[in-house]
């Protein structure tokens, strides 16, 4: 509600009134709607919270094409975690592994999958296709409330459901035959 987040309320109305069409501008296959979307405010309160790697996509009648993901916090330190993981497509060229000065970090999980980490600085904006970049989130410590890690994400639609791209090769590579896989884990579409 606009009176609970005023600010929040319209950086939303601004991202979604005016991103769609640039995307579209240079992704037209994406068919992104200008009127469709969904968001949601996170917060990881720490004590090792985190979110298995996933997509945001659930599969089956979900259009969510496109994910943006603004963190809120207005201070990040290194022991905080709560690191962004992506995992790039396997043909991706990896970039030099070790940490950045810029709180990036590119290494290989316990299953041998390139990933890169991506710090959850305030004011940060991070931009995926829903569909198709397979992700999670680093365990989050917070010692007290001002440290708490928090997300701002907005899902934009597509208009066209041929536009979601299912990767059966990331599918088998990430998730397939229950390796790369944590135990206990939600099923990989359903956690966004």
């Amino acid at each position: 509600e606009y009176e609970q987040a005023p600010r929040l309320t319209e950086w939303c109305v601004a991202l979604v009134s005016t991103l769609p069409a640039l995307v579209n501008e240079h992704f037209p296959e994406a068919v992104l709607s200008s009127t469709v979307h969904t968001n949601k405010l996170a917060v990881c309160e720490g004590k090792g919270s985190h979110y298995a790697k996933h997509y945001d996509n659930s599969g089956g009648d979900d259009l969510r094409k496109l994910t943006v993901i603004l963190y809120l916090q207005p201070a990040w330190e290194e022991a905080q975690g709560g690191h962004f993981r992506m995992y790039p497509r396997a043909d991706s060229v990896a970039a030099e592994g070790g940490s950045h000065a810029d709180g990036h970090r590119v290494g290989t999980d316990t299953n041998g999958h390139s990933y890169l980490d991506i710090a959850p600085i305030g004011g940060r904006l991070l931009a995926f296709w829903s569909d198709c970049m397979v992700h999670g989130v680093g365990a989050s410590e917070a010692a007290s409330e001002e440290q708490h890690r928090w997300a701002l994400t907005v899902w934009m639609h597509t208009e066209d459901p041929s536009a979601i791209v299912f990767d059966s090769d990331a599918e088998e590579r990430h998730f397939g035959g229950g390796e790369g896989r944590e135990v206990g884990a939600p099923d990989h579409r359903q956690l966004a």
